[in-house]
């Protein structure tokens, strides 16, 4: 009766190892490779598939996936749906979904509206620099929006956040604020300058 020797015993350990190894890689990139046929799927205009594959990756934890149906979903005024997908997104940290969850929130769709609710998570998506939840912040704190009262300072906050992401429109309103004053923020002409360097340069992708 054969029987294994001990090298053969752990040269075929070894060779298991790498075996689950690779399968479990390839079992991880599932969802990235769902949620990229997803994203082509979408760009070439076939939304059934698009949200299959969203859908097979946001069901693999994919917290894109899960923003990208969503919105899909809220296009579509299966708002009930769309809340819980942006919910899992934003548990997940991921910007676009706070900030979509945030939306729902301020809307009253598919969730009772409550402004709170909807600020914490704006902020929650500003804070990671999501564009939108920023340009939504400026003018809540300007303008009094979301149960606030205006607040110069926050707007200041809000707007340099949003010039520091990339946002020229912010980025030209910053610079004029440090020339003139305003907004909690005190006359710096060398920031000024720096900021309409900044406007100068060619945009990038």
């Amino acid at each position: 009766m054969y029987k294994p020797r001990t090298d053969d015993i752990f040269r075929l350990g070894a060779l298991m190892s790498c075996v689950m190894l690779v399968l479990a890689t390839a079992i991880a990139a599932e969802p990235d490779d769902d949620l990229q046929a997803g994203l082509d799927a979408y760009i070439s205009g076939d939304l059934l598939t698009a949200m299959v594959r969203f859908r097979s990756a946001a069901e693999a934890g994919s917290a894109e996936a899960q923003s990208r149906l969503a919105w899909i979903l809220d296009q579509s005024e299966e708002n009930e749906a769309a809340v819980s997908l942006y919910r899992q997104s934003a548990e997940q940290g991921h910007a676009a979904g706070e900030n979509g969850l945030a939306e729902m929130y301020a809307k009253g769709e598919g969730v009772e509206k409550d402004a709170e609710t909807a600020l914490l998570w704006f902020t929650k998506a500003a804070e990671n620099g999501h564009l939108p939840a920023l340009r939504i912040l400026i003018s809540a704190y300007e303008n009094g929006e979301l149960g606030l009262s205006p607040d110069e300072a926050q707007t200041g906050r809000w707007l340099l956040r949003a010039a520091e992401v990339g946002d020229r429109a912010s980025m030209m309103r910053l610079a004029n604020v440090y020339r003139t004053g305003g907004l909690g923020i005190d006359i710096n002409e060398q920031l000024a300058i720096r900021w309409e360097k900044q406007l100068a340069e060619p945009e990038t992708e």
